[in-house]
């Protein structure tokens, strides 16, 4: 089948990915305001259920499949779609017994469901390898953000803990690595885009995204309105995906300036330098990085409790284990995000 202007309609899975703060949830929104693209809420799926496979089980084994579905619907981002576990688990169980059709299975009920022909995912930090690991003919777009301008969202973030020197160093390592997993799988499975890019030229950045999506482009994906009711926007994240329903725009580009303090901005710089340039972004005064190196002592302590903090979460646990400190980690990240519930009596002094 084919429509005008485009080749053959694709089916492929579509995977957004990159690192907290660098624009995923706006790229997800705006694919999901497309005519064909389903973008439901990230789902943590590789974090959640797929690396977690020895504590789930073989699927092949209907009771590991059936508690591996019950999981997979078991996030608080997922409870508005109300996906009913029975029904897709009679999908589930006449598919290929694997994680990835798992995964396939209960996105493409949402695409279905919502009347479209394929589905993005988005979470962040998930690699490109654990996608293609998941479902090999999967197209990924990488969306990449200035380091500086994501530490400085990062800081702010009420669930996100780490220090500056911390987010950009964990920048640096995803993003290099996704650069080179996407070079080797070539450029029918891989695309990157800027953030920075992005903002300036929605239009024109969007139809390259499509036209490597193999989809004529859809003017929906530029309307606020279109993308607040793509589903990749939910409300227990509010208010840090509101902005993501605004028109596209570059006032947040170079925010850094204003957020993050000049010792900050030096400290994070050698962390990031080479990277940057590679990435297509300006290179960094020389000052600025050795006297980010001239700080870096200073960190020790830090270095110390976050190495520590590394091999505790890195020791041999057992699958259980691992399983309640996923589940621990997560809870806490979302409690965080999530606004406390208010009774009655305290919504009304508050108005």
């Amino acid at each position: 089948m084919r429509h005008a202007g485009s080749t053959v309609m694709s089916t492929r899975p579509i995977f957004v990915v990159g690192s907290a703060r660098s624009g995923t949830t706006l790229l997800q929104s705006a694919l999901g305001a497309h005519a064909h693209i389903a973008a439901p809420p990230e789902m943590y799926f590789v974090t959640r259920i797929s690396s977690l496979a020895d504590y789930y089980g073989d699927l092949r084994d209907d009771g590991a499949l059936g508690r591996a579905l019950r999981a997979t619907l078991d996030f608080v981002l997922l409870e508005p779609l109300q996906l009913d576990e029975e029904e897709l688990l009679v999908e589930a169980k006449g598919g290929p017994r694997t994680y990835g059709s798992l995964l396939t299975t209960v996105m493409g009920h949402i695409a279905t469901a919502w009347g479209k022909r394929r589905w993005s995912d988005k979470t962040p930090w998930q690699s490109p390898a654990a996608v293609w690991e998941l479902i090999p003919d999967a197209q990924v777009v990488h969306i990449v953000r200035d380091p500086r301008d994501v530490v400085a969202s990062s800081v702010e973030a009420p669930w996100i803990e780490d220090r500056p020197l911390e987010l950009a160093r964990a920048w640096t390592r995803f993003n290099t690595s996704a650069a080179q997993q996407g070079a080797a799988a070539g450029p029918s499975r891989y695309h990157r885009v800027r953030y920075e890019d992005l903002v300036a030229d929605p239009r024109g950045v969007l139809r390259l995204v499509c036209t490597f999506l193999q989809e004529d482009f859809d003017g929906a994906m530029l309307d606020p309105a279109a993308r607040r009711e793509s589903g990749a926007i939910v409300d227990v994240a509010a208010p840090w995906q509101d902005g993501v329903g605004d028109p596209i725009d570059a006032s947040r580009v170079g925010r850094y300036v204003d957020v993050l303090s000049r010792r900050d901005r030096c400290l994070i710089a050698p962390a990031i330098d080479r990277e940057m340039v590679t990435l297509g972004y300006e290179t960094l005064r020389r000052r600025t990085v050795i006297t980010g190196r001239a700080l870096r002592p200073l960190e020790l302590p830090n270095d110390v409790r976050r190495g520590l903090t590394y091999l505790r979460l890195r020791r041999r646990m057992a699958p259980h284990q691992r399983h309640a400190e996923t589940a621990r980690l997560l809870a806490t990240g979302l409690q965080r995000i999530t606004p406390p519930p208010q009774d009655d009596q305290t919504r009304r002094s508050s108005i």
